[in-house]
């Protein structure tokens, strides 16, 4: 999504040192940069400038950044705020988080390329939300005087879900205009540039709109109500013009031809047209009904203009989404990659030792051969590494085929140990007997259990002895098995409970919001769900993945061991 103007940014920060530098790098960007000392400072720039961004400190004197969040909240809820502090805290950042902040990240800068990366999500994600509110509170506008016409809202709204091509809607709804003014023709003309150009429809009777044909603004009684944006009428169709439409009007009798021009937004958008026979007119004419009939026209065509911009903005939105989910797999196969390369690092060392013993050594034949044993072995362990590691990132076609889901575990497992170890984290596997094979997509299940474990180590602290669970079984009717991921983290609120499954909805720094998203729909596509709890002792955090264990055509899973 492209940033029409330069957004106009402010940062606020007690240290002059750290305004001065992230003001330089937002500024080396093209960015609007103002600078503020202390929240009371920011917020009478914040009244007088109205900024799309602040970037504040948390820590200030004079007012702190959690009351500079509040008080900017209270006058424009639309406009996005980055904290930052060199005092973290769990506690802060959610406290943050929970207020309105976007998100946040911690002094001193580890790489000052993120700030720019930062501004240009938050601002990204501002402009999207300010363009779905213009387009709702637009929609509201035109329904709102829309409460006893000939078509309701509700209709309106069914008739767009239910048609393929919206434009069928206006065919539905001239048909309906024609019965109801006992018309012996209705037209319609859209607005493209300096012509209008002929919308056709079936089912209204009398002469064809297939004969209707392009007319410049100003011609014909048709272009001048677009022109003037004033009904126009034309009580002699023989003076109307030569038109082929305006011929076969006049052959069918027609005397009268009334232009309405269709107004939204200011401009004339159409022109709706009704033709009456002498006997018609004096009967059932009536202007201010056209004038009605008119306004529900525009609607409708502000409408269908309004669906065809939402389905524009959702296929922008599933593409942030698609890159959004590349990079939440690229942040866990790099996870994967640190572990892969500690699961080589252990054998090369021992390859390159065993070598250079060969090559200054003076052996037998026997000795030789054992050495070139022990360098096989080690070759063979990291070619199964390897594999291993393929089997867990390859990209493939969804496939669900039948496995052993603890060897799965253990796999993943294998590869984060290294992590486990940096952060003092204790795995324990409670692993079932009776658990059978399951039918499912190996990738898919993959990318779930390495987004809950890589969850379970990012709750814990580094600094603290953690335990990881996992825990796996089968109900008592075999057709469904569990696999319970649980940590000794501080655990998940009730109030945050519903929301960790909604897309972009994360409370760490570098978060997309979207891994229990994703998992949530991998495990809806087998059949399954995954569910969140507390832990076993009450404290941390607990996932529960629950998988069936019968295949789409009902027939049972071959059982196997563990």
């Amino acid at each position: 999504m492209s940033i029409q103007r330069t957004p106009r940014i402010l940062v606020v920060d007690d240290e002059p040192h750290v305004c001065d530098l992230i003001c330089e790098v937002l500024r080396r960007r093209n960015y609007s940069v103002d600078r503020a000392g202390d929240g009371r400072e920011a917020l009478e720039l914040f009244k007088e400038h109205m900024h799309d961004l602040i970037i504040a400190d948390i820590r200030m004197p004079v007012m702190d950044g959690m009351e500079l969040l509040q008080a900017v909240k209270q006058i424009a809820p639309l406009t996005e705020i980055i904290v930052m502090t060199g005092h973290v805290s769990r506690e802060s950042a959610a406290k943050a988080l929970d207020l309105g902040a976007y998100t946040y990240f911690v002094k001193p800068f580890e790489c000052l390329e993120l700030i720019p990366l930062l501004t240009l999500k938050t601002l990204e994600h501002q402009n999207l939300l300010r363009e779905n509110r213009r387009l709702v509170e637009t929609l509201r506008g035109y329904v709102s005087e829309q409460q006893q016409e000939l078509v309701t809202f509700e209709e309106i709204v069914d008739g767009l879900s239910q048609m393929e091509d919206p434009m069928d809607l206006m065919g539905l709804l001239l048909r309906r205009v024609g019965r109801e003014l006992r018309a012996g023709g209705v037209w319609c003309w859209m607005v493209r540039d300096q012509l209008l150009l002929p919308f056709h429809y079936q089912g209204i009777p009398g002469p064809s709109s297939d004969t209707l044909e392009p007319i410049r603004l100003g011609d014909s009684v048709v272009g001048v109500a677009a022109r003037t944006g004033e009904i126009e009428t034309v009580e002699d169709i023989g003076s109307a013009g030569s038109y082929p439409w305006i011929v076969e009007a006049r052959r069918a009798g027609v005397q009268t031809v009334t232009a309405t021009p269709l107004v939204y937004d200011g401009h004339a958008a159409g022109v709706f047209c009704v033709c009456f026979t002498a006997e018609q007119s004096a009967v059932h004419r009536n202007d201010d009904r056209l004038v009605r009939f008119s306004k529900k026209i525009a609607l409708v065509l502000k409408m269908i203009q309004m669906v065809r911009e939402l389905v524009v903005k959702n296929e922008q939105v599933e593409k942030a989404q698609a890159m959004l989910l590349q990079t939440e797999q690229l942040s866990a196969q790099g996870m994967m990659a640190s572990g892969i390369a500690h699961e080589l690092g252990g054998p090369l060392g021992v390859i390159g030792m065993t070598t250079e013993y060969l090559l200054d050594s003076a052996l037998e034949m026997d000795e030789v051969r054992e050495c070139l044993g022990v360098i096989h072995e080690r070759v063979e362990e990291m070619n199964a590494s390897i594999l291993d590691m393929l089997e867990l990132t390859r990209n493939r076609a969804v496939t669900f085929r039948e496995v052993d889901l603890h060897p799965l575990i253990e796999r993943i497992l294998r590869f984060l140990k290294q992590k486990f170890r940096q952060q003092n984290v204790e795995v324990e596997c409670q692993f079932t007997e009776r658990m059978p094979r399951i039918e499912i997509d190996v990738r898919k299940i993959n990318q779930v259990l390495i987004n809950l474990f890589l969850n379970a180590l990012d709750a814990m602290l580094p600094d603290g002895k953690g335990r990881l669970r996992i825990t796996t079984g089968v109900d008592n009717t075999g057709r469904e098995c569990t696999v319970d991921v649980e940590d000794t983290g501080p655990g998940i609120p009730e109030s945050d409970r519903r929301r960790v499954f909604t897309p972009f909805f994360s409370k760490k720094a570098d978060g997309t919001g979207l891994g229990l998203a994703i998992s949530q729909q991998i495990m809806n596509d087998h059949g399954g769900m995954i569910t969140i709890g507390s832990g076993s002792d009450g404290a941390g955090a607990r996932f529960t993945l629950t998988l069936p264990v019968r295949r789409k055509d009902g027939r049972r899973m071959e059982t196997g061991g563990s």
